[in-house]
């Protein structure tokens, strides 16, 4: 049962995944960039399992109510499972420059008092 859904529905989660995905890559770029990421994920936008943990732990810090100060120290505290070896603010700046330079999407927004991302 489950293999006849996943069949069924494995075009169409691609189908909005990639729309999502590369929404912001120029149209000439867009298969290529989509089929990169199909089997890896972020990893290939990154180039570092490192920066994939970080933007995974900004998504989920971001939600909590923290204000743009606190981050760099519940950064530090968390290096275990992010594992990056710089500061808050760097890993900040990787991410936005691979998304941006990859993506045409900087990833993560600053609200202010906060940070937001969808991903």
């Amino acid at each position: 049962m489950i293999d006849v859904v996943e069949e069924l529905l494995e075009p169409e989660i691609n189908r909005i995944y990639t729309r999502l995905a590369v929404g912001f890559v120029p149209e000439g770029q867009r298969d290529a960039r989509a089929a990169e990421m199909r089997d890896d994920g972020l990893y290939p936008i990154f180039g570092s399992v490192a920066l994939v943990r970080t933007l995974a732990w900004i998504g989920v810090v971001c939600r909590l109510g923290l204000s743009r100060d606190e981050y760099p120290s519940a950064f530090d505290e968390l290096r275990r499972f992010h594992r990056f070896g710089g500061s808050f603010d760097e890993a900040l700046d990787a991410i936005r420059s691979a998304g941006r330079d990859k993506l045409g999407d900087p990833l993560v927004y600053d609200q202010g008092t906060g940070l937001f991302s969808v991903v």
